[in-house]
């Protein structure tokens, strides 16, 4: 007898919104059904249809570019003429329903098709379950949170927020959840999509129309349960969180323009984690001005990039330009027409991702563990900025001037504060000490610090004697600010070591100081013969934590990749709760903590060529510490002179020591938050409330890039109403700020230099820590040296303006703190006087690096 036939596969239609970023996530889910035995149909418009298959078509034999067997490409037309604009989203989605409703119904009565899998932005093909009897499941092309907040869109019109027409009647702040994001009403997705009222009113009443989806029988999300719990359960029916919805195979059919593989070919020629990668999806449309800044804010940077720039990306720049640029730029950047997007962020010479913050883009950059820099264009790209940067903490925002433009030096001065310059500032008073002693010194910068500190000086009128500023490329972007350190350290070694090699040879250097951050440069000791001595910017104790890593790891603390599997004290001085400890803090992804793991303890292995440990502390402060570090030198604290250059990164306000002065003794709050803390709306309104309740005169440094979701005119209209209380600077002179009388307290993120600073000016402590050794300094500062408090934040992670206000009655009514810092200070002072514990050790270190 014949074998029975085979069954037929069961039939599934898919349907993507016509846009890059819907399509390809439903292609990958297209490829996973069809792996458990589905037949799909998946559903382009005609004009995509072409585009896909002539991408198909240029990928030639390139290993996964044909169509999954099992997927069947079908075409509807999207009824638009063959020259309409289909970057205008709002049109497109508005012909659509007219256009493919009928031509559905046909395909699913001819196929027998039981399912359709509906991306939720054609939302209007639940019209379906009624007309043919299918069963739809809406596929979220979006974060589960932009669903939450469309099904809440009746109750903002009802609150008088935004009217039926899409219009912004109160800018107010949008939160559904304390652990979901928040944006401003203006940046609601429907608010800022269609070019006229009667665009934004069609977007409002469709989404309006289909909030219920009570026609669908389930929701699929393009998410997961540990990045937006809260959100997920704000959605009806218990969604199916399946994502992320990567590409299983190296291409995939569904892009619309071909990939350029030369990208990869020219990214395995770059240093490891040195490329900015840019990309702005389907539809960001640049006109001139905003494209040529970002080329020449690309070059600024001083970084390798690969920049995609699609055939539609922009208006008014013709090839001529873009040939110029090329030429421009040469090796050093590479221009290509379309990226094979998950191989490039998956390619380790990759740093961060400039990224319109489009959903698909957002989940494979979080898939390969790329920090972001932030550039929204429309839409719920906003939204996905606030999850990267204020949930996620995995990148920044890249910011618009008034006239709507990112310029070029916004672009370069996010690398700059990323870099920090904790680490610059007491190097560059050692160079000074060191001159003092008859040296000569190179002191080596990244390209852009070197700028930068070079602009500090100007303004200041500095001339250095005795130090010689060079500078060598770094190779690397630091987009990522505080989740990705090992990343950053990551990309030095490749890019500065051939450099340093001659630099050291044609100046017959004998001796190099390096961070220890830096350890990499033990190396040198045997290709040049140079003798290095590591200069510790942290304190002693973290030092010892950092060579007794592998111990706490074989302890089973924490494993290799950084996650704590014994929630305990480490039992140094000070103790530390082992989710404190500064490396398991450090890194987007399991992958990349282990990175960073595993960079300390390689390079813990190389401690042994250097000579000596220079540290920034003191022999009094830290005894238990330095006891555990036989060869180092505490030579610290390292408190430039108030004349001195210091390394800023940022002109200083010399304005807020004249106002000091009008203030009475030990009256006033000091806030600053070093180079690389970021506040979100919540953190700095509730600081900015607590130091108003808190009845005492207050100067705080904020930044330019301290926070970003507050506008300037909140922040002008606080200054107006604090009058003379307060005092808001961009940058101040710290050391002269907390050495004057008026100064009560300092609030900070407990930076090692900025501990440093406040213990020689015998100034008590409100700790804030953000990442890293801070915990372990606030630690030192409050269960120690009880030079200070903790303030301590609710379950939503959020300071109150309650704990500020509690906390500054409490440290300033203690008597015995405010004795106890004057104790510190005054031995910090004692240990850098003449015949102190550091100033006997800087005397032998001299005597150390004139052997030669």
């Amino acid at each position: 007898m014949a074998a029975a036939a085979a069954p037929p596969r069961p039939r599934v239609m898919v349907l993507p919104f016509p846009a890059q970023g819907h399509v390809m996530p439903l292609m990958e889910l297209s490829r996973r059904l069809v792996d458990h035995g589905f037949e799909v149909d998946f559903v382009n418009t005609e004009y995509n249809q072409a585009r896909v298959l002539a991408a198909l078509e240029t990928a030639g034999g390139e290993t996964g570019a044909a169509v999954h067997a099992g997927i069947h490409l079908v075409s509807i037309p999207d009824g638009m003429g063959a020259d309409c604009d289909r970057t205008d989203v709002v049109k497109l989605g508005q012909g659509l329903p007219a256009a493919m409703l009928g031509r559905l119904e046909e395909l699913i009565r001819a196929r027998n098709t039981r399912w359709v899998v509906a991306d939720v932005s054609m939302s209007w093909v639940l019209d379906l379950v009624a007309t043919v009897s299918v069963r739809v499941a809406l596929f979220l092309t979006y974060s589960a949170a932009i669903f939450a907040l469309r099904a809440h869109v009746p109750k903002l019109i009802e609150d008088g927020i935004i009217d039926e027409n899409g219009n912004v009647k109160r800018n107010e702040r949008i939160q559904l959840s304390p652990k979901m994001p928040a944006i401003t009403a203006a940046e609601l997705p429907w608010t800022g999509v269609g070019n006229s009222p009667e665009a934004r009113r069609a977007v409002i009443q469709g989404a309006i129309k289909y909030t219920p989806y009570t026609l669908a029988d389930t929701i699929l999300c393009n998410t997961f349960q540990e990045i937006e719990s809260e959100a997920l359960a704000l959605l009806p029916k218990e969604p199916l969180a399946i994502g992320p919805l990567v590409a299983s195979k190296p291409t995939s059919a569904g892009h619309f323009w071909p990939q350029d593989l030369t990208s990869l070919a020219w990214l395995d020629a770059q240093a490891p984690s040195s490329v900015v990668y840019v990309a702005f999806g389907s539809f960001t449309v640049f006109d001139t001005t905003r494209l040529q800044e970002l080329a020449d804010g690309l070059v600024l940077t001083g970084r390798q990039f690969l920049w995609v720039i699609r055939p539609n990306f922009t208006n008014g720049v013709d090839e001529g330009w873009l040939d110029e640029f090329r030429c421009r730029v040469g090796g050093k950047g590479l221009v290509v027409g379309w990226a094979p997007q998950q191989r490039v962020l998956s390619h380790p010479s990759v740093a961060c991702f400039i990224s319109h913050c489009g959903w698909n883009s957002t989940m494979e950059g979080v898939c390969h563990g790329v920090p972001f820099l932030c550039w929204p264009y429309f839409a719920d790209q906003f939204l996905n900025q606030s999850y990267i940067c204020d949930m996620w903490g995995t990148g920044l925002r890249i910011c618009t001037d008034e006239q709507g433009i990112v310029t070029k030096e916004e672009i370069r001065d996010k690398v700059a504060r990323l870099l920090g310059e904790g680490h610059v500032i007491p190097l560059m008073e050692l160079s000074h000490r060191l001159v003092d002693y008859g040296f000569q010194i190179d002191f080596i910068n990244t390209e852009f610090n070197h700028d930068c500190i070079l602009k500090s000086m100007q303004d200041k009128g500095v001339i250095l004697e005795g130090i010689h500023m060079l500078s060598i490329p770094d190779g690397m972007d630091p987009a990522d600010d505080h989740t990705d350190i090992g990343k950053l350290v990551g990309g030095l070694p490749d890019a500065m070591f051939s450099p340093l090699e001659e630099i050291i040879k044609i100046k017959k250097i004998k001796w190099v100081i390096a961070d220890v951050s830096m350890s990499w440069a033990l190396k040198l000791t045997s290709t040049v013969g140079v003798r290095i001595a590591l200069f510790s910017t942290y304190s002693a104790s973290v030092f010892a934590l950092r060579m007794k890593l592998p111990e706490i790891i074989e302890d089973g603390v924490i494993d290799e990749s950084g996650n704590v599997k014994m929630h305990k004290m480490v039992q140094l001085m000070p103790p530390i709760d082992s989710t404190e400890i500064p490396w398991v803090s450090l890194g987007s992804t399991a992958e990349r903590r282990r990175v960073n793991i595993r960079n300390v303890i390689n390079t813990n292995q190389l401690m042994a060529l250097a000579e000596t440990i220079i540290c920034n502390t003191f022999r009094e402060v830290e005894p238990e510490a330095l006891a555990l570090l036989p060869n180092a030198f505490p030579i610290g604290p390292l408190v430039a002179p108030m004349s001195k250059l210091t390394g800023n990164f940022w002109s200083e306000d010399q304005t807020c020591l004249t106002w000091l002065e009008k203030q009475a003794p030990g009256s006033v709050i000091y806030v600053a938050f070093g180079s690389s803390t970021v506040f979100d709306a919540i953190r700095f309104q509730e600081l900015a409330n607590g130091l108003v309740l808190s009845g005492r005169p207050f100067l705080w440094v904020v930044r330019p890039n301290f926070t970003k979701e507050i506008k300037e005119e909140w922040l002008n209209q606080f200054k107006q109403s604090v009058g003379g209380k307060g005092l808001i600077v961009t940058w101040a002179p710290q050391q002269r700020v907390l050495s004057h009388p008026s100064v009560a307290c300092f609030m900070t993120h407990c930076g090692w230099n900025s501990t440093m600073e406040g213990v020689l000016q015998g100034v008590p402590f409100l700790c804030c820590p953000y990442f890293a050794d801070q915990f372990c300094n606030q630690s030192y500062v409050c269960n120690v040296w009880k030079t200070g408090l903790k303030l301590c934040a609710n379950e939503q992670g959020v300071i109150t303006k309650e704990e500020i206000v509690d906390k500054v009655a409490q440290l300033l009514g203690d008597e015995d703190v405010k004795a106890r810092a004057v104790m510190w200070k005054n031995k910090a002072c004692a240990s850098i006087r003449e015949g102190g514990s550091s100033h006997e050790n800087l005397l032998e270190l001299v005597k150390l690096l004139q052997e030669g």
